[in-house]
């Protein structure tokens, strides 16, 4: 009951500010359940992480570009954040789990900040996880046999509340996520 009357007064504040969730619905969504396995040990729920916010993207290891993109953009707003970015979390949501191991995930990760913690499982956990922030992933064939990946991108910014508050695109530069960044650490 307490999220519903959250949703609806977020709903209300992100409209009165002018706030928009680039390419999502609704103008704040309450953040599905999902649990996945984390690459510096244990498993996390979604549940876990009310009380402060986080940011998530979205991608896997193979990406050619708009994936290591973002998540160096993502190390640079965090750098720029100082302090202020310490009680933020930040995930990587791996969607293509049958071929990237959480090991190789880990080893990929450590290219950009340590504070970014890998997020991986099986195929329906991953694909859950996507749908719990309205994101969407799916396999795309290739002339040569394979495959690629089509997916959401961006970072999706989850309040304190566990609400879906901002969605940033991955054009964005990293001084003008630090700023989005900023405004959702210190309360919106």
């Amino acid at each position: 009951m307490r999220r519903r009357g959250l949703l609806a007064a977020a709903a209300i504040a992100l409209t009165a500010l002018g706030a928009s969730l680039d390419g999502l619905t609704a103008a704040v969504t309450q953040v599905g359940p999902f649990a996945l396995d984390r690459t510096d040990g244990g498993r996390l729920d979604a549940l876990q992480l009310d009380g402060a916010p986080y940011v998530v993207v979205f991608g896997f290891m193979r990406c050619p570009d708009v994936c290591p993109t973002t998540l160096n953009d993502l190390a640079l707003a965090l750098k720029l954040l100082g302090r202020a970015g310490e009680s933020l979390r930040a995930f990587f949501i791996d969607i293509d789990p049958e071929r990237d191991d959480a090991g190789a995930l880990k080893a990929f990760l450590a290219s950009f900040d340590p504070r970014i913690v890998g997020l991986t499982g099986s195929p329906a956990e991953v694909a859950a996880a996507a749908r719990a922030f309205g994101a969407s992933a799916r396999k795309a064939g290739l002339p040569d046999g394979g495959y690629t990946m089509e997916h959401s991108s961006g970072l999706f910014v989850v309040d304190a509340n566990g609400l879906l508050v901002d969605r940033i695109s991955p054009s964005d530069p990293p001084e003008a996520i630090a700023a989005r960044l900023r405004r959702w650490i210190e309360g919106g």
